[in-house]
């Protein structure tokens, strides 16, 4: 069974793989682009709390910040073509709150950072990262 980790480690831990694209891009002056694939709505408790937490680093949105948030109940295609579609989009980064979201955003491209939220599966089990170090 996966540890299990609290809002404020899982917000701490996504805040933390989102500033990372920047110090790997310092000389790069653009902003950063993340992708979201949920049919939660940006107004949740998580996802408000992310928000907040970029800006607490210094990212805001409409200046050096643009997030897509997909409802892939929305897409043609689901969730697949929520992925097809934050690729076309040129994201930095896509958030993959669920195991099958994972799944496919890693199918779909091998050029996009993949930021999981593993809370109810075992990320080295499962084969997605070769250790959680």
């Amino acid at each position: 069974m996966p540890p299990v980790i609290g809002r404020r480690e899982l917000i701490t831990a996504v805040s933390g793989a989102v500033a990372w694209p920047l110090t790997a891009r310092a000389q790069r002056p653009t902003s950063l682009h993340i992708g979201i694939v949920t049919i939660q709505s940006r107004t949740t408790p998580i996802y408000a709390a992310f928000d907040q937490r970029l800006r607490e680093l210094g990212h805001i949105e409409g200046q050096n910040l643009v997030t897509d948030y997909l409802n892939p109940e929305r897409q043609g295609e689901g969730v697949p073509g929520a992925i097809k579609e934050l690729v076309r989009r040129k994201v930095d980064i896509i958030v993959a709150p669920y195991e099958s979201t994972v799944k496919l955003a890693i199918a779909v491209s091998d050029t996009v950072p993949v930021v999981m939220i593993a809370t109810e599966y075992d990320p080295v089990a499962l084969g997605y990262v070769n250790s959680l170090a």
